[in-house]
């Protein structure tokens, strides 16, 4: 077969790309402490969602980092705001992430420090694996990359195919089978009824006679 392509080699069209997210986070709004109103205490409340459902992917990626769970088994946990939604390359796959949490010494916001450093602690579970991104831009590379996904593709597609013609054929052996064991059935009821037949012209001979 063709030699495939490696798309690690070096190469003067290569590019690297990167992508930077730098996300300042409202702390928690406790209304009982700052007696918001209004749409201040709903934007309150959308901060407090948003930071909840972070808390949440933290605590999920950390069981994974922990081999507890899978990447897979969490997919779904990101679509629980805009704000995770839009973390989700950075939180899950190849990117480094630094996390600064503040937290006051005052005694009235013991509760949200608290709340704070379990969240700083869970998040130094996350584990990331973080590579060089480069795009290559050499056009003969990129033609037989396409080419090999393009066969890769079609290779499936032949796959899917087979797999549907066994199963037609397997139907095609039941029905086959069951077409012949009603005919078999149909020639041993003929038979009956022909036995029948005879042994009833037998009887009325015989009363005849």
């Amino acid at each position: 077969g063709a030699a495939g392509v490696d798309a690690t080699r070096p190469s003067k069209k290569k590019k690297l790309v990167a992508t930077l997210n730098f996300v300042d986070l409202a702390g928690s709004e406790s209304v009982r402490l700052t007696g918001a109103t209004g749409k201040s205490k709903r934007e309150g409340g959308i901060i407090n969602e948003s930071l909840l459902e972070l808390s949440k992917v933290i605590m999920a990626l950390g069981e994974v980092s922990k081999g507890n769970k899978t990447a897979r088994d969490i997919n779904y946990i990101y679509r629980g705001s805009v704000l995770t939604r839009v973390l989700q390359p950075s939180l899950s796959g190849n990117a480094r992430i630094a996390v600064i949490c503040c937290a006051s010494s005052s005694a009235k916001y013991a509760e949200e420090t608290t709340e704070t450093i379990g969240f700083a602690s869970r998040a130094k579970l996350v584990k990331t694996r973080a590579i060089a991104n480069e795009v290559n831009e050499d056009p003969s590379v990129i033609h037989e990359l396409r080419r090999e996904n393009a066969q890769k593709e079609l290779r499936q597609e032949i796959d899917t195919l087979k797999e549907q013609v066994a199963s037609l054929n397997v139907e095609n052996e039941d029905a086959l089978g069951r077409i012949v064991e009603v005919e078999k059935k149909n020639t041993e009821l003929q038979a009956a009824l022909l036995e029948k037949a005879k042994a009833y012209k037998q009887l009325q001979n015989d009363v005849i006679a």
